[in-house]
């Protein structure tokens, strides 16, 4: 099942043939273990660059580590790695923290030796508690699109074709290929949120909200997030009247005229196309205020700033200008 996955997953994505190494997140824990050995076999051709990621937040996180390294040893083409968090470590939301660290050093780690793709075990049930925590949240059809199957980032692309296999799958793969994992004790500490989500799971099926039926939900809003994202684009380009480095020149009347959706993802697409090294995106609340000021009441719309951007209604309030905010 684990080949078929890849099979399927390397199909969809022809570029990865051209690559000649690639990385793989592996904590010890099932899923990636399995993730790994089952790239190790497929792509024996590559050369696989095993991560693991020592935290220091439990006494045994080094040794667990090297046990990762000793496992796959014999596999001429896997390579292991560990990379160490260093420094204080946050008392409050240490497990996000924790998380931003770790992808920090896979991705440096990347970038350094020219790796492409970076794989991660994600799974079914891991895209069902992603749903839940971005619900929770507040998101819009994006976030509630929880995880893709591949993601291009500036510098690397995120790869996880196992988002439609369930956990069992990864387990029961260990176990025919006596593989060794970890159990790591963080997943059943109640202290976080995913271990709190997963206690309420036996609630949630009972009522119809399978792993398998949330990923499909998942799958559909993705869907549509993409043809906005599509219709975004066409808009964008006859809208833009000018364009600069430092401003931007947009026909207004026909960005009111758009839907509402297309016109407000367009706004945040240009706030944020001048906000490159910021790690956030522009507050949604705020967006969604100023652009309903904007398009439901021009005539009394005074400028505003947002997002490092200052947005003015100009001659006559026929354009839009957004311009950057001089430091």
């Amino acid at each position: 099942m684990l080949k078929e996955a890849l099979s399927d997953f390397f199909a969809k994505n022809l570029f990865l043939e051209n690559e000649t190494d690639y990385a793989v997140a592996v904590s010890g824990g099932p899923d990636s273990m399995a993730l790994a050995l089952a790239l190790i076999h497929y792509a024996a051709d590559k050369k696989i660059h095993l991560l693991s990621v020592d935290h220091g937040l439990r006494a045994q996180s080094s040794d667990e580590s090297a046990r990762v390294g000793a496992v796959f040893k014999s596999y001429k083409n896997a390579v292991h790695h560990i990379l160490t968090w260093q420094g204080n470590k946050p008392e409050n939301a240490v497990m996000e923290a924790a998380r931003k660290a770790r992808y920090d050093l896979m991705h440096d780690y990347c970038a350094s030796h020219q790796i492409k793709t970076l794989f991660i075990a994600h799974h079914r049930a891991d895209q069902a508690e992603t749903f839940f925590i971005r619900l929770a949240k507040g998101s819009g059809l994006d976030g509630l699109a929880s995880m893709r199957p591949l993601i291009k980032q500036k510098y690397i692309s995120l790869a996880r074709p196992f988002l439609n296999l369930e956990k069992e799958d990864l387990i029961s793969y260990c176990e025919e290929q006596k593989i060794d994992y970890i159990d790591d004790p963080s997943n059943e500490n109640e202290k976080y949120l995913r271990p709190r989500l997963r206690q309420s799971k036996e609630i949630l099926e009972k009522e119809g909200l399978t792993d398998k039926r949330l990923s499909v939900t998942a799958k559909r809003l993705a869907r549509a997030s993409d043809a906005l994202a599509y219709y975004m684009q066409e808009l964008r380009g006859v809208v833009i009247v000018e364009q600069d480095e430092k401003s931007m020149l947009l026909n207004f009347k026909k960005l009111q005229t758009a839907p509402a959706e297309t016109g407000l993802r367009l706004l945040q697409n240009l706030i944020e196309s001048y906000r490159e090294g910021y790690n956030y995106g522009v507050r949604m609340e705020k967006l969604e205020d100023l652009f309903e000021s904007l398009t439901t009441d021009p005539q009394h719309f005074k400028p505003r700033t947002l997002g490092g951007c200052c947005i003015s209604l100009r001659d006559k309030g026929t354009t839009l200008l957004i311009e950057k905010e001089i430091k």
